[in-house]
């Protein structure tokens, strides 16, 4: 009697975290990134707390309340672009499964899912891209017209700047990122799972709990099959847009993606090879990095990718023969 005490005070306990994370993220669409990491935390310490056929009910009812606030529209892209790996770390972790092999399934989950909506929303036009171009000529008519009316424009004149410029310049970052928009939606749904994850791995060292526990940063290095994503992204960008203009955005929309992952691991890798050296050293190493991406920022993004790139290779820091890969 008292273990069934127990059970449903945590199981109430987590419907009510997970259910208040559900109608976050269906209220604020604009904070969705924090609620659904909210909502991902929150699934992840329910499959601690609870077995397999006890956490099935509470994520049913997270997904019946969300699609019940959101509307059909939004719960769909929810589900698939995020919500879908969310339930996947939940599962995982009732399942007491390590950090790596959750981070791992929990992203192409991530990856299915998005593509999933994507491909639903460019076969039923939805995100054609000169449907959305023409949607962002009016949202650029619009800002125009409340630049003109809180006086900007003048102020902007005065220095040079044409309405027609702006207006050719805001268009034309319009075309950008509705070109770019596939790897927007899964550069979010990979920093959703990313970010819950070091979440859920951190609170959980502070709980004492042991399975998802992950490496120091220092010793964490990219994947090599990711290398050769990041190759073949290269290669299909530098075909350019006056060859074959869909493979280099394919191109585009790859790097865009791997730029956040490579700038992680490459750090990681400068930090590694620069914490064993000397205090005066390292603050002298630490101030030039700072003053060449203050001044040449493009510089530093090119040499922290590269560090990642051939570490992933190459494995200069022996990382995978301590792990026996």
């Amino acid at each position: 009697m008292r273990k069934r005490g127990v059970f449903l005070s945590v199981f109430i306990k987590y419907l009510f975290l997970t259910s208040l994370a559900c109608v976050l993220v269906a209220l604020f669409p604009g904070f969705t990134i924090i609620t659904a990491i909210f909502w991902g935390v929150s699934i992840f310490f329910a499959g601690v707390h609870l077995k397999h056929s006890q956490l099935l009910p509470l994520l049913a009812a997270n997904i019946l309340l969300l699609y019940a606030i959101a509307g059909s529209s939004a719960f769909f892209q929810y589900l698939t672009v995020f919500g879908l790996a969310l339930l996947v770390i939940g599962f995982l972790a009732a399942s007491r499964k390590n950090y790596y092999d959750t981070m791992k399934w929990s992203l192409a989950a991530a990856i299915l899912g998005t593509s999933f909506f994507l491909g639903v929303s460019f076969y039923s036009g939805a995100l054609e891209t000169e449907a959305l171009y023409r949607e962002y000529e009016v949202l650029v008519g619009e800002s125009m017209q409340w630049y003109e009316e809180a006086g900007f424009m003048e102020t902007w004149e005065a220095q040079g700047l044409s309405r027609e410029e702006l207006r050719e310049n805001m268009l034309e970052l319009a075309y950008t990122l509705s070109r770019h928009l596939p790897g927007l939606l899964y550069l979010e749904a990979i920093f959703l799972v990313f970010a819950t994850m070091h979440i859920a791995s951190w609170q959980a060292k502070r709980r004492k709990i042991f399975f998802l526990l992950k490496k120091p940063y220092i010793f964490e290095i990219m994947p090599w099959q990711f290398a050769w994503f990041v190759i073949l992204a290269l290669g299909l960008f530098l075909l350019g847009p006056e060859k074959q203009e869909i493979l280099h955005y394919w191109g585009s929309n790859m790097l865009l993606i791997s730029i956040p992952v490579l700038m992680y691991f490459g750090i990681s890798a400068l930090v590694f090879r620069i914490k064993p050296l000397e205090k005066n050293v390292k603050i002298v190493i630490g101030i030039f990095m700072v003053l060449l991406a203050l001044g040449f920022p493009a510089s530093i993004l090119v040499i922290v990718c590269a560090i990642a790139l051939f570490d992933s290779l190459l494995d200069y820091r022996k990382l995978r023969i301590y792990k026996g890969d």
